[in-house]
């Protein structure tokens, strides 16, 4: 790709980012003080897209403008990442509660559009990301007692596969440098979480660099309010942030964990999955109080 079309591409890009940041932060607006998950990424969104719009500066003007770029694009697209994964768990739990129903598909809507937009750095920079072969997003057995659907969360610690409820345990994911979280404890505006690593508790390798996204888990709401709550800090795989993480499955029946499941003893409940493999949610406060 020439180095015109990259400088037109991104221009467009950081237009859609812009318009998206604008929409997200009226749908903030109309959802009032439930909305205020949105604002945060609706300001965020609206940073980023300044971001692309001064690499494109640098493209146009500076000799090594293109180097400068890549590595650009390259925090882009994972800053677009998080950004469409974190509004993606607001509109779920914001369907729980909103009365306006369109709010919520609004913003899952904007998150498409945010994942569609790092897809597109992507082919920009040449970046490919490795895809792991993972669960089928379908349980094998539904509950007999529920027709209902649940959102979950997929990601991974050192390659082992999860999932977790959005609607009852997530509150975010975040990105910070490991060494803010070296010392098992986070600090997240004004308030210091313990953190849950399993990398550390099971010897495992980090994957990207000093960087890495944070799972801020709450296992035992108050009312339902998780901004009220405990939380604790889990750091999790660089990669499960390229992909859609966040799918829509039935209930499951608890099964008993394959005993060969590296976190088994740290399962709360399992379900199978469709064509293999499980479904392993954590027991999260086992591993801070065992």
């Amino acid at each position: 790709m020439d180095k015109q079309r990259k400088i037109w591409l991104c221009e467009q890009y950081a237009q859609r980012t812009w318009f998206l940041s604008t929409n997200i932060a009226a749908e903030a607006a109309r959802a009032g003080e439930q909305g205020r998950g949105y604002a945060v990424v609706a300001e965020e969104t609206r940073t980023l897209a300044n971001k692309i719009f001064n690499f494109v500066e640098i493209l146009k003007f500076e000799s090594d403008g293109e180097e400068k770029m890549m590595q650009g694009i390259e925090d882009c697209v994972v800053m677009m990442s998080l950004l469409s994964t974190n509004a993606s768990i607001e509109a779920a739990n914001m369907a729980r509660i909103s009365m306006d129903y369109n709010i919520p598909k609004s913003v899952a809507v904007f998150a498409d559009d945010l994942r569609n937009i790092a897809n597109g750095f992507k082919e920009i920079s040449g970046v490919k990301t490795e895809k792991k072969p993972g669960l089928v997003y379908e349980v094998a057995k539904p509950s007999s007692l529920t027709n209902d659907h649940v959102e979950l969360f997929h990601f991974s610690i050192g390659g082992i596969s999860l999932v977790e409820s959005i609607t009852s345990k997530i509150c975010e994911v975040i990105f910070a440098s490991r060494e803010k979280f070296a010392d098992g404890a986070f600090r997240l505006r004004e308030h210091n979480l313990p953190v849950i690593n399993f990398y550390e508790k099971f010897g495992l390798k980090y994957t990207g660099n000093m960087f890495h996204p944070i799972l801020i888990i709450c296992p035992n709401p108050i009312d339902n309010d998780k901004y009220h709550s405990q939380k604790y800090a889990v750091p999790i795989d660089f990669d499960c942030l390229y992909d859609r993480p966040i799918f829509t499955s039935y209930f499951g029946t608890s099964v008993p964990v394959d005993k060969t499941h590296p976190f088994a003893e740290y399962a709360r409940e399992c379900w199978d999955a469709v064509g293999g493999g499980q479904m392993v949610f954590i027991d999260w406060e086992r591993f801070v109080h065992p």
